[in-house]
């Protein structure tokens, strides 16, 4: 446990000025386990999300037409092109769009000297296909891609992956999938780094309304804001029931931090009630 990012770091809640009515180290300690146990429950479950989507993703693209980069860009990652020339819309998804296709060059150009993959394409002159770049793509360019499909592939994406993803009255355009993937990697990055994540101090933005009343409405849990970390599990739990994973799966990610959260509240719960739950 380092001082200043771990010692001191403890005796609050996402702000300084918000102590936690610590007098002891053991409590600090306490909180440090509770910490740590939440993140090896959290990282193998995020990263799991990120590569059943990642390869849904692919499939819906590719299967059944040019899986090239640039007939992926044409053809599917074109969400501009339903909007007038010129129009604010416009300007924003074109934009997107190629600052994905500067990202898979990018990632072409950074991995072809260690790329088996990447270098049985290019030294062939052959264009790379978008599976082989997509397997060097972060969780933010991932949910980038998923932004820019125009409406007609994101509606095919969620159908592939389980229609009851569908919710047009708090998701007409099917854009939820990728705000949740935008607040899934804050999340990933925090625990990737071993940062705190007990108190949400990684989140960096408020999440939409629509966003917390899609999945009040999903999973029949009140008072999601995504100000407790609690939220955050009730959402990688969410996928994973949608992607079909054994109920014996996703009732153990619950158990498992049912069973840390008790622990902590039974050896000492005024210090950390409150701070993690609502």
């Amino acid at each position: 446990m380092g001082y200043f990012h771990g010692y001191k770091a403890y005796k609050f809640v996402r702000e300084e000025n918000n102590c936690l009515p610590i007098n002891s180290f053991n409590k600090i300690f306490w909180i440090y386990n509770f910490d740590i146990s939440l993140k090896a429950l959290l990282y193998p479950e995020i990263m799991r999300i990120e590569t059943t989507i990642r390869n849904y993703v692919i499939d819906s693209l590719v299967s059944g037409s040019d899986c090239s980069m640039s007939g992926v860009l044409s053809k599917s990652l074109n969400r501009y092109s339903q909007y007038t020339t010129g129009t604010p819309n416009y300007k924003k998804y074109l934009a997107k769009s190629l600052r994905i296709q500067n990202t898979f060059n990018t990632n072409i150009s950074s991995n072809l000297q260690s790329s088996n993959m990447i270098q049985h394409y290019f030294y062939k002159n052959e264009p790379v296909p978008f599976w082989a770049i997509c397997e060097f793509m972060t969780m933010g360019d991932l949910g980038s891609i998923i932004e820019c499909m125009n409406d007609t592939e994101r509606e095919k994406l969620y159908k592939n992956i389980n229609t009851n993803l569908i919710n047009t009255r708090y998701d007409g355009d099917f854009s939820v999938m990728t705000k949740h993937l935008y607040m899934l990697k804050s999340l990933r990055n925090t625990v990737a780094h071993n940062n705190i994540v007990f108190d949400c101090r990684f989140k960096d933005s408020d999440p939409k309304t629509s966003i917390c009343s899609f999945l009040i409405q999903a999973t029949g849990v009140m008072g999601i804001d995504f100000n407790s970390i609690m939220d955050y599990i009730v959402l990688i739990i969410y996928y994973e029931k949608n992607f079909k994973k054994p109920k014996k799966g996703y009732d153990q990610s619950g158990k498992k931090f049912q069973k840390i959260t008790n622990y902590i509240k039974r050896t000492h719960n005024p210090t950390l009630n409150g701070s993690y739950t609502r």
